[in-house]
């Protein structure tokens, strides 16, 4: 048995697409005509990793590493998304995610990397095992109503400015929390190519200059639930409160939200989310400030 981590290319690809067979069904999205190589090879944060497993040469287990840039004060560090992991159904008692998992942690240590996860109840005890740093969990609450009448749907790369990519890249480098470094090229790569689900992009304004940016997806009826947002400080509400119908907005109970009973109701919905984030270099950060853009949703 060999536990590898593997810079992911095509043929890599049609080698897991084989793996994948033993347990989904054809019509998983997985085998849909260029997801793999969209969330895998197209990043313009990286080429994923994937971690694998193999027996006699063949794949039983693997899960991927996909590289997210964060950023604070303009100073970029690279993480992790620890996403989509299997084992093969006749290997699953071989402790095989463990090991995955002590790999990738050795990787991140070595590079100085962060690792982040959303690990669902099965995969939460060894998670705590490898002793990630567990953040408060996410939780979703409801924005309340306003209006803002000043913004943009984006639906493709060409409706995006020359000044809107200046506006969003002063307000990546401004920030002063670890958030994700979400220039208009990640935007584009995650949520305007994504070949899987459709989202809606959202650019606001004030006057000719963009204040923030919001994407979401449809849930229920006409609410969308945000996977992502950013903005100027001082126009926090004006993008928080932007619509009559109010939208779902997840994250750590920790995010430095100012006012944030006055941007939402007060009653959490639905599940908390499982979140860990581990920083292996020396600034110890806090990822509380990281949106859901970091992982595959």
């Amino acid at each position: 048995m060999v536990i590898s981590l593997e810079n992911v290319n095509e043929d890599l690809i049609s080698e897991l697409k084989r793996f994948y067979l033993c347990y989904y069904s054809p019509d998983n999205r997985f085998f849909s005509d260029g997801y793999l190589s969209w969330m895998l090879l197209n990043n313009p944060h990286g080429v994923g990793i994937s971690v694998n497993v193999r027996l006699e040469g063949d794949i039983i287990s693997n899960m991927f590493l996909i590289p997210v840039e964060l950023i604070k004060y303009g100073n970029v560090k690279l993480a992790y998304y620890v996403v989509d992991v299997l084992s093969h159904p006749n290997h699953r008692d071989k402790n095989l995610f463990i090991k995955m998992i002590r790999s990738a942690v050795k990787m991140a240590k070595d590079n100085e990397r962060c690792l982040i996860g959303h690990p669902n109840s099965n995969a939460l005890p060894g998670w705590k095992r490898a002793k990630m740093s567990f953040q408060p969990n996410f939780n979703s609450y409801i924005s309340r109503p306003g209006v803002n009448r000043h913004k943009k749907n984006v639906y493709s790369r060409s409706q995006i400015s020359e000044k809107d990519r200046e506006d969003i890249s002063l307000l990546i480098k401004k920030n002063n929390k670890l958030t994700i470094n979400s220039s208009v090229e990640f935007i584009a790569w995650k949520y305007i190519d994504c070949p899987s689900k459709k989202y809606k992009i959202e650019f606001f304004y004030n006057k000719s200059s963009l204040i923030g940016v919001i994407v979401s997806y449809k849930v229920k009826g006409l609410i969308d639930r945000v996977v992502h947002f950013m903005y100027d400080d001082q126009y926090i509400r004006e993008i928080i409160c932007s619509t009559i119908i109010p939208k779902i907005f997840s994250f750590a109970d920790t995010c430095q939200l100012a006012s944030i009973d006055k941007l939402f109701f007060n009653t959490r919905i639905g599940s908390s989310v499982n979140y860990f984030f581990t920083d292996y270099s020396h600034d110890l950060d806090n990822g509380s400030n990281i949106t859901y853009a970091a992982c595959d949703n």
